[in-house]
């Protein structure tokens, strides 16, 4: 039979036994120092080692005995008073939050959460420690706790609003900047902040008492990172009205000064915050009309715009084109309906004419199709275009027109299909012939991955008989993927990791270089244009927004180009608000003049820092390695393997990365945390992460992790 576990010493123990050992306790730790009382409560209730993985193992598989006896021990130190014993206790808690299952644990366990909020509220010494430990859990907590949670916020709103202590209003704003990053983004894309009208009101509060500190001289460290997302949080869950009101001028102003920071992530806090203010937008829709028409539609034009129309060819401009393949596929559908020229395989060699001139999405999103009752009326087969894709490639195969009938295949597909089956056909089809052109083109618009993209777009850019509508929505998406690739990187890496942010700027002059081609090849009447312009104005100025005039006169012509291809978009007959078409940067440009006059301290401040914490590699190494990275970008389509961790809080990440991982948290034990491993699937730290057992390089919580990253992981596991 095994020996009992001293662990349960306590299962069996009454009130009477339990009192007499907590006054032991009292007695044994009433002239200790903390530590000393830290590891005497320790020993007493059986906490295992915590600064060794092996210790916080045994933890979690002991957690619910242990944590009965310090919740007991708890309880009665608060109501007796005894101080040291309540902040030894909360430092032990403290010790357990470096690993995120039992920091879990921590937030589940019955009154955790109201005995800190006590500790808050009666013991000014412990006060600190229980502030640090409530900004842990809620940064650790890997569900809401949505109840838990929103308890917090009212009374440490409170308290940051009666507190002189700098020390406490600091560690209050950490904690809040927490409790807010947990409850806007755990249901939001990273991009995304979302607030719940339950948190407007204490997060205004916040954000205000957040600006009049920040306006002290010298702020700490750990404020300014904490504070900037509490301000990030309140600018995005304002409407475009409510944030343009006056009394929030302060708060565009600061987000804006940004602006000038010589930190490219600050940067990009402040250029998106206002870019996302404006979106989404509405994709430019036009007001149609046949090729014969064009002659009539031009006369009504203003004189600008007739000058550029005709500087650039009329018959070369994208609404002539677009009118003449709209002609031309209402004409298909005409032979088609009509029984003397009723022609399948001629009704599928236009379609796939029209198809492969690249205007073909848009016109069937925008002109008026034959309906069901056109198609009975006609005595037709069947009641939807869509199925006479299905017979016209049956037909062109018969016909030995192979690679017609699976541009029609596809087509149908992407019309009725999921993106699985769009893709796997696409690939059936190049495996079958590499150099169909819309299967190219499908595979390259449909991936999500940019490895992937940038293996089928440069093989369809080399592609002959590629049309220069085809080729720009290529170039588009390259534009759109490159930017979202270095918006990401720049919210997932710390301020210090100076490669990356080398990196995510090369991504972004990549982006810049990539528009450019775009909008060389591409007609001035093109709405793309609007859309490819914006980015490159965003990017340019992420990338020099420290550089530019006090007029951004270097971004003028740009910004000149977007208001003039708006005008004549308007002229043409597109629904577009000529007068806000650059309305984000307008406001961005105006706030960022006035906030360095109320900010500029700060802005100085954040740069000195940003100096200050530049490492001492040489700039040869960090260019290096980040030209390698780039190369391998393009060639391959490969992000840095510590870049594609997908996180879903804003804190500990980008911009104001606060680096509340542990390493700042130092408990009565004043040891190191051990070092943990995280989950490659979740990013969960904790030890009883499991390594893969095949290649060694990878961790995870469960199988379930493990099966659900396979496809990420499997190509590296498969090299070892």
């Amino acid at each position: 039979m095994p020996p009992p576990d001293p662990h349960d010493v306590w299962s069996n123990m009454t009130a009477v036994n339990f009192l007499e050992l907590s006054r032991r306790v009292r007695v044994d730790t009433e002239r200790s120092t903390p530590r000393r009382t830290v590891m005497i409560i320790m020993k007493i209730v059986g906490v295992p080692k915590l600064t060794k993985r092996s210790g916080l193992k045994r933890a979690c598989r002991l957690f619910e005995g242990i944590a009965m006896k310090l919740n007991w021990l708890f309880d009665h130190a608060l109501g007796e008073k005894w101080t040291h014993i309540t902040r030894a206790i909360v430092s032990i808690w403290l010790s357990m939050c470096p690993d995120q299952a039992l920091c879990r644990k921590l937030m589940e366990a019955a009154g955790i959460l109201q005995r800190l909020l006590q500790v808050v509220a009666r013991d000014a010494d412990g006060r600190s420690c229980a502030l640090q430990l409530l900004s842990v859990l809620a940064l650790y907590s890997l569900d809401r706790c949505e109840t838990g949670l929103l308890e917090l916020i009212k009374p440490l709103v409170t308290l940051l609003h009666n507190q002189d202590d700098l020390d406490v209003i600091e560690d209050t704003v950490v904690t809040l900047a927490h409790v807010f990053d947990r409850q806007s983004h755990v249901d939001a894309p990273v991009s995304v902040g979302t607030v719940s009208d339950i948190l407007m009101r204490p997060l205004a509060q916040t954000a205000d008492t957040v600006m009049e500190l920040l306006r002290r001289p010298f702020p700490p460290h750990r404020l300014v990172v904490h504070a900037l997302p509490i301000l990030n949080h309140r600018f995005r869950a304002s409407s475009l009205v409510d944030i343009t009101r006056p009394h929030h001028a302060p708060l565009l102003n600061l987000v804006a000064s940004m602006l000038r920071s010589e930190n490219i992530t600050l940067r990009s806090f402040c250029v998106l915050n206002f870019f996302d203010l404006f979106n989404p937008r509405d994709e430019l829709s036009p007001i149609t009309f046949p090729a014969t028409q064009w002659t009539n539609r031009s006369r009504r034009l203003s004189p600008d715009s007739l000058r550029i129309i005709e500087d650039y060819g009329a018959t070369r401009c994208e609404s002539e084109q677009y009118a003449r393949s709209a002609d031309a596929f209402v004409t298909a559908f005409n032979r088609l309906l009509r029984a003397s020229h009723r022609d399948v395989c001629d009704f599928g060699r236009r379609l796939v004419s029209i198809i492969l001139d690249g205007r073909y999405h848009d016109i069937i999103a925008k002109e008026n199709l034959p309906n069901r009752n056109m198609f009975r009326s006609f005595g037709l087969q069947y009641t939807s275009w869509i199925h006479y894709l299905l017979l016209a490639a049956s037909a062109l195969h018969a016909q030995g027109e192979v690679d017609a009938a699976d541009t029609l295949q596809i087509e149908y597909l992407r019309l009725t299909a999921s993106t699985e089956k769009i893709v796997a056909s696409c690939k059936i089809v190049v495996s079958r012939n590499p150099r169909h052109v819309y299967a190219h083109i499908q595979l390259s618009l449909h991936t999500e991955k940019y490895e992937e993209f940038a293996r089928f777009s440069k093989k369809t850019m080399e592609l002959p008989g590629l049309s220069p509508s085809l080729r720009r929505s290529i170039l588009r998406r390259c534009i759109e993927l490159t930017a979202g690739n270095a918006i990401g990187l720049l919210r997932a890496v710390s301020p210090s990791d100076r490669p990356s942010l080398r990196f995510a700027a090369e991504l972004f002059q990549r982006a810049r270089r990539t528009a450019d081609v775009f909008l060389s090849e591409s007609p001035p009447d093109c709405p793309e244009n609007i859309v490819v312009l914006r980015l490159k104005i965003m990017a340019s100025f992420v990338l020099y927004g420290q550089q530019l005039g006090d007029d951004f006169s270097e971004l003028q012509p740009s910004l000149q180009a977007m208001r003039c291809t708006a005008r004549l978009l308007k002229d043409l007959g597109y629904k577009i608000q000529e007068d806000t078409i650059t309305a984000e940067f307008d406001m961005m440009m105006h706030h960022s003049r006035e906030g360095l006059k109320s900010w500029g301290g700060l802005i100085t401040e954040l740069n000195r820092r940003e100096t200050g914490r530049r490492t001492d590699v040489l700039a040869t190494d960090l260019d290096v390695l980040a030209e390698q990275w780039l190369e391998d970008y393009i060639e391959h389509g490969k992000m840095p393997a510590h870049c594609e961790t997908n996180r879903l809080h804003f804190v500990h990440t980008g911009p104001v990365y606060c680096g509340c991982d542990g390493n700042y948290l130092i408990s009565l034990l004043e040891t190191p945390s051990p070092g943990l491993y995280r989950c490659s699937r979740c990013g969960k730290r904790s030890a009883l992460v499991r390594k893969c057992g095949r290649c060694q390089n990878a961790w995870y919580c469960n199988t379930k992790c493990q099966t659900d990253h396979w496809e990420a992981h499997k190509r590296q596991c498969r090299s070892h």
